[in-house]
């Protein structure tokens, strides 16, 4: 895959990519997202920024099992949900492969779709429900609040013909739909859905009709990506609307809003998919657009990218361009490009690396290592190298009085000291020389607590700088890699 570089922790590579007989440390589900948990894989969680790489077999895993995994290159999964060719993707729920929420899809429209003008509101109250036909013995589904509050509360109740049902909820406070589940048949006769204590109507529902208030959202539009959804007015309401829908954890939930007009109001909850949007609350002349979250997916948990059409649960092949973030990250292959006749500091052109975002965290280490001569020195100038994460020095190596063949030589380890954010606390330490080869003095070099943002990327990289522009001045960094443990 694109920037992985195998390093001899896969000597026993089966394919390209692929590394045999990798212990396993607990359940993997088959073709599963995998990440490292010590020196043994595990099943990656959905948004899992760690996964490193998938399991190549078709058949689950448990603890102690070997596997054959895939660090990189074109692989299988199973999809969560709709995954089109060419999206991107991450781990999703139990071991799937989901789709990612990017530029292109940020914003979308779930489903939008009229109001009902509900009325009649029970506000702390019970609700019944009645057929003009005594042929209607079916089960209906209600969905509304709690009374001032916005958790969605599902009741069923059992039709009993022309004798009205009361639900055992007493403290309504709005309905937003109702419904006659699927698998059971329409109303012979017209239902009345009203309030328990004055018997006024909330609304009716003809014969034939399966549901008032509730829309069912078509398949291909349910993706939420795991994210919050958002939900607007054409016009001035105050109404209350609802969604049910599949949280992050997999579980079915349920939630409302109070709309204020045309401005945007979001959820709560994050959302796999959206199944059903609740508007019997609205007026009949308002729409309410709900929206997929205009926050994308970072590129922390981006995977790879499909290379097929894929329905939910269906296997879907992706190109895995996610690096196996252990081992070497990278190295150089050829000496850089010579830095001379200039006082500017100039990083070397094959020494520097992009740590990507949210990898420097705690438990990790990042190793660098340079190494370089100078080819040609001008009388008395001298050489300043450093060693840098974004704009802030690292180590710095200056030298004296510099002479042709001289070397410059650093190890450095970079921690992390909080989780991933804006302002992440690191600290760095490592040992230099730069001189005569075999008696330069080894030095020790470190940064105190110093905060990056680490939930971004951060370039690392070795820089040079003369002391006098000369074109007799000359160096190069030959050595240049950086590794992560």
């Amino acid at each position: 895959m694109a920037g992985w570089i195998k390093s001899n922790m896969f000597q026993d590579d089966v394919g390209p990519g692929v590394r045999s007989s990798v212990v396993v440390g607990g359940n993997i589900a088959a073709r599963g997202p995998v990440k490292w948990s010590g020196s043994k894989v595990v099943q990656a969680a959905a948004n899992d920024p760690d996964a490193v790489g998938m399991l190549v077999e078709n058949e689950s895993k448990i603890l102690n099992d070997e596997a054959a995994i895939a660090f990189g290159g074109v692989v299988t999964g199973n999809a969560e949900s709709i995954i089109n060719d060419g999206e991107s993707v991450k781990v999703g729920l139990n071991g799937t492969i989901a789709p990612a929420l990017t530029i292109a899809l940020a914003g979308q429209v779930i489903e939008d779709n009229v109001g009902l003008g509900f009325a009649n509101q029970p506000a702390n109250d019970s609700v019944e429900v009645v057929s003009s036909s005594a042929l209607d013995t079916m089960p209906l589904d209600i969905y509304g609040t709690t009374n001032g509050g916005l958790t969605v509360v599902k009741e069923r109740v059992v039709l009993t013909g022309t004798t009205q049902v009361v639900t055992v909820k007493t403290d309504w406070g709005v309905i937003l739909g109702v419904e006659i589940p699927e698998g059971y048949p329409t109303s012979q006769g017209t239902l009345t859905i009203r309030e328990g204590s004055a018997n006024a109507t909330i609304i009716t529902m003809s014969a034939g009709v399966r549901q008032r208030g509730v829309v069912n959202v078509p398949r291909a539009q349910q993706r939420a990506f795991g994210h919050i959804i958002g939900v607007v007015a054409d016009s001035g309401t105050t109404k209350t609307v609802g969604i049910e829908g599949v949280n992050a954890a997999g579980s079915t939930v349920r939630e409302a809003v109070v709309l204020t007009g045309a401005t945007a109001v979001p959820f709560t909850g994050q959302y796999r998919h959206v199944t059903k949007i609740l508007v019997g609350d609205l007026e009949s002349a308002r729409t309410a657009t709900f929206r997929t979250d205009s926050k994308i997916d970072g590129s922390a948990v981006i995977i790879g990218r499909a290379l097929t059409d894929a329905i939910a649960g269906a296997p879907v092949d992706f190109l895995f361009t996610k690096q196996d973030h252990r081992g070497l990250l990278t190295v150089a292959t050829a000496p850089s490009i010579p830095i001379s006749n200039t006082t500017t500091e100039t990083a070397f052109s094959n020494a520097s690396f992009t740590i990507p975002a949210n990898l420097l965290q705690p438990g990790k280490v990042i190793r660098v290592r340079a190494q370089g001569i100078l080819t040609a020195t001008n009388s008395t100038d001298t050489l300043t190298v450093r060693a840098k994460l974004g704009s802030t020095t690292l180590l710095t190596l200056a030298g004296a009085d510099a002479v042709d063949n001289d070397t410059f030589d650093l190890e450095c380890e970079i921690f992390a000291r909080a989780a991933p954010g804006g302002t992440a606390a690191v600290v760095a330490a490592g040992t230099y020389s730069i001189g005569a080869p075999g008696t330069a003095t080894r030095r020790h070099g470190s940064l105190g607590t110093t905060n990056f943002a680490t939930n971004g990327d951060l370039v690392l990289s070795i820089t040079s700088q003369w002391s006098a522009a000369s074109t007799s001045d000359s160096v190069r960094c030959d050595i240049f890699s950086v590794e992560i443990k």
